[in-house]
C-alpha cells in the first residue's frame, strides 16, 4: 500500500527537519520527503494547515489487563493511545498479578501484536510482586522484552533494597521508573497538603513526601551509576533536585503530566473526585515551577499517568475515591493548546517531549522523517477546535475532570510500524484499509 501526505509541515526535532513537505510511505516505509511528489497510485492526504511528527511515545500509562479488565484492557488501551496520537506506548506493571514474570511480560508483547493499534511496551516490577521486599527477576524479563522497571503506585521504601536493585541494574542500562512517594509522610493523605486541604478539612500529602524520595534516589543513582527516571513530577523541590543532579552528570530523567501542568489544587475545592490524583495537583508555585522545567529541559518528557477508573468507583466521597484519571486521548490537545498555541513551547521542544525524549528516556533510537526508515509519524490538526467528550473515547473509562474543555491539536493521522492506525481521526480498523 502506497500513502501520500502532502503539504505537511514536517517538525523532527532529532534530524532538525522544519518544514513543508510531501511524505511517501511505501510498503510500511518513508521513502520520499521532499516537495511535489508525485505518486498516481498512492492514497493521497491533503495535508496542508496540519503539523507532521515522528511518531508520539507515552511512558506511563496503566491498561489494568490482567485483573481490571472492566476498567482497561489492552485492547482497549491501545485503541485509546491511537486516537490520542501515539504509536507506542509504556504499559505499567501494578496489574493482578503484577507484571513480574518474564512470562507476563511476554503476554504483553504477545497481545500487542494480536491487537495493532499503537505499540504496547511492558515495563516489568523493580520488587516481586510489587511487594516492596525482594529484587524482581529484572535480567530475565529484560530478556523477555520489558522496556524498564517500576513500582509505579508505590515506591520502594527500603533503601538498601533500592541501592541493590541499582547495582544490578546499572550493568543493563534501562531506566529505573521510579513512583517517588515517602508513605511516613503521604500515608492517609488525600490531596496536597496545603490551603485547600486546610479549607476542606481532608488530610493532604506534603510536597517533601515526594522530594525526599528523589534526593535519596538521586544520590543513590551517583553512587551506583544506575538510570532513573522520575515518574508524574509533582513539587518545586522535586524539580530543583533533578535540575542540579542533571548539572552534575548524574543519569535521571523525568516526565510531567498534563493535569500537573494545568491543574492545581484548587482543581479539588468542587470535591471532584477526577482531580484525585497520586501524586496529588498542587499549589501553584509547583504548577509555574514544572512549566519551566518543561521550557527549560529539566523535563525529558510529556507523559499521561492514564489511569482508568470505572464510573461507580470514582462516585464515592473524595477520601474513599481512588486516584487516577484518563490521558491518553486528552495529552497532546491539552498541551498544544495551553503551552504550543500561546507561545510558551516551540514545536520543536513539542516534538521532544512527545517523541524524541521518551526514546531517550527508553535508551531507544528516536523516530525519525527520514527516508528509509519504517514510518511513525503524528499528524496533528492546530485548526481543529473541539470539545473533550469522554463519551467517544476509546477508552472503557470516562475518568476525567477536562470533559467540556474546548482544545485544539487534536491527531488526525498515525502511522505505527508502518501501518496506517488513525486516518481524519478515526481508527482504522484492520483490513479496512489493506485487506
Amino acid at each position: 500500500m502506497k500513502y501520500l501526505l502532502k503539504k505537511a509541515r514536517a517538525v523532527c526535532s532529532y534530524s532538525g527537519l522544519d518544514r513543508e513537505v510531501d511524505v511517501l510511505v511505501e510498503d510500511g516505509i518513508i521513502t520520499r520527503v521532499e516537495k511535489g511528489i508525485s505518486a498516481p497510485k498512492a492514497r493521497s492526504f491533503d495535508l496542508a494547515d496540519k503539523l507532521l511528527f515522528p511518531g508520539f511515545i507515552d511512558l506511563h500509562a496503566h491498561l489494568r489487563e490482567p485483573g481490571n479488565e472492566e476498567e482497561e484492557t489492552l485492547e482497549s488501551g491501545a485503541r485509546a493511545a491511537a486516537q490520542g496520537g501515539y504509536v507506542a506506548i509504556v504499559v505499567m506493571p501494578n496489574t493482578t498479578p503484577p507484571l513480574s514474570t518474564p512470562f507476563l511480560v511476554r503476554s504483553v508483547i504477545d497481545a500487542s501484536r494480536r491487537i495493532g493499534f499503537a505499540a504496547l511496551w511492558p515495563a516489568g516490577t523493580l520488587t516481586r510482586d510489587r511487594a516492596g521486599e525482594a529484587m524482581a527477576e529484572l535480567g530475565l524479563m529484560l530478556d523477555a522484552g520489558a522496556v524498564g522497571f517500576t513500582d509505579d503506585g508505590d515506591s520502594v521504601a527500603d533503601a538498601a533494597l533500592m541501592r541493590a536493585i541499582m547495582q544490578y541494574a546499572a550493568h543493563f542500562g534501562r531506566p529505573l521508573m521510579l513512583h517517588e512517594e515517602d508513605p511516613s509522610l503521604s500515608a492517609s493523605g488525600h490531596l496536597h497538603e496545603g490551603r485547600v486541604s486546610s479549607e476542606l478539612g481532608i488530610k493532604g500529602k506534603p510536597s517533601s513526601s515526594e522530594s525526599v524520595m528523589v534526593a535519596r534516589d538521586v544520590i543513590l543513582a551517583a553512587e551506583t551509576g544506575a538510570r532513573i527516571h522520575i515518574q508524574h513530577v509533582s513539587a518545586r523541590e522535586t524539580v530543583e533536585i533533578v535540575r542540579r543532579a542533571k548539572r552534575e552528570a548524574v543519569h535521571v530523567t523525568a516526565e510531567a503530566t498534563p493535569h500537573h501542568l494545568i491543574l492545581t489544587e484548587d482543581a479539588c475545592r468542587g470535591f471532584d473526585t477526577n482531580c484525585k490524583v497520586n501524586p496529588p495537583l498542587r499549589s501553584e508555585d509547583d504548577r509555574a515551577a514544572l512549566v519551566e522545567a518543561l521550557v527549560d529541559g529539566t523535563i525529558d518528557a510529556v507523559a499521561t499517568d492514564h489511569a482508568p477508573h470505572l464510573a461507580i468507583e470514582k462516585d464515592a466521597e473524595f477520601a474513599l475515591a481512588p486516584p487516577g484519571m484518563i490521558g491518553l486521548e486528552t495529552a497532546v490537545p491539552l498541551v498544544y493548546s495551553h503551552f504550543v498555541e500561546p507561545g510558551i513551547l516551540s514545536l520543536h521542544r513539542f516534538c521532544e517531549l512527545f517523541s524524541v525524549g521518551p526514546a531517550h528516556v527508553l535508551r531507544r533510537d528516536p523516530f525519525v522523517v527520514r527516508e528509509g526508515v519504517r514510518a511513525n509519524l503524528t499528524v496533528i490538526d492546530p485548526t481543529n477546535a473541539r470539545v473533550v467528550d469522554a463519551r467517544t473515547f476509546a477508552s472503557k473509562s470516562r475518568n476525567t475532570p477536562f470533559a467540556g474543555w474546548e482544545l485544539r491539536g487534536w491527531p488526525a493521522f498515525v502511522f505505527a510500524d508502518g501501518r496506517l492506525i488513525l486516518e481524519d481521526g478515526r481508527l482504522v480498523e484492520e483490513g479496512e484499509i489493506d485487506g
